[in-house]
């Protein structure tokens, strides 16, 4: 058993994170025995953890389709070197075959784990940074291919999101875009021209006599000043809201009215684009390289556009990788669970073994729950809450607020009432109040019922559903409207209006196979973040439902081979192709 805690304390990629880093770095460590038959990755596997040599001897090699071994990726690892730093921050597929060639311990770090510990200790990443002697040679930190993956990463790079554009804390941010600059120039360079031209005629032809004694002559310089400037301030915010972002996991456009103060987000995943297109209608846009993007997906939303873009052929070749990704890994997640299907029946181990550690356990302690009245006081009015599996969300504060505007002014209007009474002698304080108490008890109550008209309009988001609740106060009734996670086909998002962008709350929309199933979360808080959370259930539920399509399949697969291997070692199945001569 190694000691990991000097271990890594020593190794160079990670020796420079703090000793409380370390331990819980420790934590997710896994130690490994491996021998000179062992099979530590199969070439085209899916390739999501940092495998790092102890002691012994590792050896990989790359064949190709005609079974030729590749020297690029022949080599072999000795103590403290590695390989899959990458594939901690974005899962690939192993190149290669390793195995053992001399027995000895491995460490393995997953990629789930991993991810954990880095949202768990944020500032840990600035430590990963790599870092180079004066001659350029490498000293310490993650390599420099690990850490462009690394660098890009939402929690990374202390933006979870981009505008109203939340990210999931494992998205990669691949491309970020506003329109053109050419097209912003084209949109405010007339209205300039205006701005500028106008003052400039009132100035030449107006008579002398008038200049500086008229107001018409001033309202003649300053009225086009101030329209024309108000034109071209508006189209700039209206450039600026709007753009366009590809991530590993999806795509999405982001649009901002700024006439209605209307903003709608629209995200796709990756594996929905059905086709990628580049369109470049003039010849002024093939000369300063604008154009626009379609995106062709099988969700609801149909097309997407990505238009007025520099470079647009830098998108399509995003894309166009990103989804050679994708492909790539839904092959080589096959065959790795193809393969766990066939060692799982045939009852084949790993070929390597966890060696147990009691390092860095920690005492599983009672946890000591303490009574907190302002937490209670908080829950009752929290918009978000979690529950196990369960996220629960309200509808938005200003909501509540125009909810309970009005028996709150009822209040004040009674209280003004008692004061007033008490003050001017006309009747005594208790008088007043017990005369007051009815109008009081009928004002508590509709207060209390607007109040828990806003908490019981709940929507929630399950691994499985996603569930519209409209609850009357006190039992008076209740509606419930659910769909299927894997019914979504679309899911948009948008922020209606002034205020709507003002307090960051509007509506998320949740289209499904069924068109009376569709589903609205109305006025909720941070839509954005709202329809992030939904696409990570809906991701996880898809890759659960591959699993399950593919599970009873792939067992039925191993029961063919087993049966087939059976009837060879008993000899019953004949030759299906001729002899050679030298064999007849």
């Amino acid at each position: 058993m190694t000691n990991k805690l000097a271990f890594f304390g020593e190794h160079p990629v990670f020796r420079n994170l703090s000793e409380e880093q370390l331990r819980a770095l420790c934590r997710i460590v896994r130690e490994y025995s491996f021998d000179d038959t062992s099979v530590i990755a199969y070439q085209r596997d899916v390739a999501d953890r940092m495998v790092i040599v102890i002691n012994g001897r590792l050896y990989s090699r790359q064949v190709d389709q005609h079974g030729r071994v590749r020297e690029a990726h022949t080599r072999g690892y000795t103590a403290n070197q590695y390989f899959g730093a990458d594939w901690l921050f974005t899962p690939g597929t192993y190149p290669a075959t390793v195995t053992g060639s001399e027995p000895g311990h491995i460490f393995i770090i997953s990629n789930d784990d991993f991810l954990q510990f880095l949202r768990d200790y944020p500032e840990a990443i600035e430590a990963l940074e790599p870092e180079f002697d004066a001659n350029g040679e490498y000293i310490d930190g993650l390599p420099m291919y690990a850490w462009e993956q690394a660098s890009k990463l939402s929690f990374v790079e202390r933006r979870e999101k981009i505008g109203i554009i939340r990210l999931l804390p494992d998205e990669i941010v691949e491309y970020y875009a506003r329109r053109s600059i050419w097209y912003l120039f084209v949109r405010v360079f007339y209205p300039l021209l205006a701005m500028i031209i106008i003052p400039l005629l009132v100035l030449y032809f107006s008579p002398s006599d008038l200049q500086g004694s008229s107001i018409l002559f001033e309202i003649g310089l300053v009225l086009p000043v101030l329209i024309f400037g108000s034109m071209i301030i508006f189209r700039i915010l209206d450039w600026t809201n709007d753009y366009f972002v590809i991530t590993n996991k999806h795509i999405s456009n982001r649009e901002f009215d700024l006439r209605t103060f209307r903003t709608e987000l629209n995200k796709v995943p990756i594996e929905q684009i059905q086709s990628v297109e580049v369109v470049k209608p003039t010849l002024t846009s093939n000369i300063f390289d604008i154009g626009t993007v379609r995106i062709t997906t099988a969700a609801m939303v149909g097309m997407m556009q990505f238009d007025n873009i520099d470079n647009p052929i830098e998108v399509k070749e995003t894309l166009e990788r990103l989804q050679r990704h994708v492909r790539d890994f839904d092959v080589a997640l096959s065959q790795t669970k193809m393969r766990q299907s066939v060692e799982e029946h045939f009852k084949v181990g790993l070929g390597y073994e966890v060696v147990p550690s009691d390092e860095d356990e920690e005492e599983n302690l009672p946890e000591v729950v303490r009574f907190s009245l302002w937490k209670r006081i908080g829950d009752l009015f929290d918009w978000r809450e979690v529950e196990g599996t369960t996220i629960t969300y309200r509808k938005n504060y200003l909501i509540l607020f125009l909810d309970i505007l009005g028996p709150s002014l009822v209040y004040l209007l009674l209280f003004a009432i008692l004061i007033g009474v008490t003050y001017s002698g006309i009747m005594s304080f208790w008088a007043t109040l017990a005369s007051l108490a009815l109008f009081f008890g009928f004002n508590t109550f509709w207060f209390v019922w607007m109040f828990e008209d806003w908490r019981n309009d709940i929507f929630q988001l399950t691994d499985r559903y996603v569930i519209d609740i409209d609850r009357k106060p006190f039992g008076f009734g209740e509606s419930r409207k659910q769909a299927l996670l894997s019914n979504i086909q679309n899911i948009s998002a948008e922020r209606p209006g002034f205020w709507a962008t003002l307090f960051n709350y509007g509506d998320v929309n949740i289209d499904t196979a069924g068109s009376d199933s569709d589903i609205t979360f109305e006025r909720v808080p941070s839509p954005s973040q709202i329809l992030s959370e939904i696409f990570d259930r809906l991701d996880g539920v898809r890759q659960d439902q591959r699993r399950r399509d593919g599970a009873e399949r792939r067992e039925e697969y191993a029961l063919l081979l087993d049966v087939y291997k059976q009837e060879i070692e008993q000899g019953r199945i004949p030759q299906r192709t001729p002899r050679n001569e030298e064999e007849l």
